[in-house]
This record gives C-alpha cells, structure tokens and sequence, in this order.
C-alpha cells in the first residue's frame, strides 16, 4: 500500500487560501467596476474572481445582471440559474428570470420564475409589474390589472406600470 503524503496537503492547502484572497480582492475590484457603470471591466474581474476559486452567488447573480443589460439572454439564464442552485434565496435571480422568460415567449417559465420571486420578497413593484405584464400576455386580465395596480401602490412613480394600465 502506497504512503499518504500530508506534507503536499499542506501545500495545497495555502495554495488554496492564497488564490482564494487574491479571487476575492478581484471580486470586490469586480464591484467597484460594476458600481461604476464599466460593465465590461466588471464581467472580466468577476471571471477573474471565479478562475481563482472564488464561487458566490453573488458573482453568479450579478454576471447575470451584465450578460441581460448587453442583451446576452441565454448567458443571463444560466448564470442567473447558477446563483439560485447556490441560494435558492435570490429573488432578484428569480425576477430577472421571469422578465427574460417573458421577453422571449416562454410565459409558463416567466410565471413560475416570477410567482417565485413574489415569495421570497412579496414587496417587490418590479416583480408585480411583470406578474401583470405575464397575466396580460396569457390574456388574464383581471389578474394582470390586479398585479400592476400592486405595483403602483408599492412604487407610485413606476412609469412602466403606469403604462401597462
């Protein structure tokens, strides 16, 4: 039977931990970018961050963001997707889901995702918003009135519900 080498262990080990704080200092670089508005900076140190180890749904969740703002649908979802197999407690993930469901015709995947959103944060007037905009496009209207009227009381100066009455 072969010998176990521990000294190695160790070695990975720091290794690890080394990539590990360097990942996280390129996800916090990643946010400063972000928060900036510099959405490509942003996306290339969030990848950075990932390539050294470092896997939250947060990174997950806010490439989700940068891939929906450049209109890259399908990498939106499996990012967004990726962040909720890591926190099945992201109604943010599960709003935009909805909202790209929506945008591409899959209304059945755009309601489940939204419903579910609405559980987790059943004051969200964006997530109403889009429950209306869903209802109306499956042609339950009273549904779709009550969801963007739950909207507006949450967020009165919200023009989109507004013009979705």
């Amino acid at each position: 039977m072969a010998k176990f080498d521990h000294e190695n262990d160790g070695i990975n080990s720091k290794i690890q931990q080394k990539n590990q704080g360097i990942g996280e200092s390129y996800f916090k670089k990643a946010i400063d970018h972000h928060i900036r508005g510099d959405l490509s900076a942003a996306e290339k140190t969030y990848r950075k961050a990932i390539d050294c180890g470092v896997s939250n749904a947060a990174i997950f969740l806010n490439l989700g963001f940068i891939y929906q703002a450049t209109q890259r649908t399908e990498e939106a979802i499996t990012h967004y997707k990726k962040a909720i197999s890591m926190n099945l407690n992201q109604p943010e993930a599960y709003t935009n889901l909805g909202s790209l469901y929506q945008q591409i015709g899959s209304l059945n995947q755009a309601l489940k995702f939204t419903l579910k959103s609405l559980e987790l944060n059943p004051d969200n007037p964006t997530a109403h918003m889009n429950l209306g905009i869903i209802y109306k496009s499956l042609g339950n209207l009273d549904k779709a009135l009550a969801s963007i009227l739950k909207s507006l009381a949450l967020n009165p100066n919200n023009s989109t519900a507004l013009m979705n009455l």
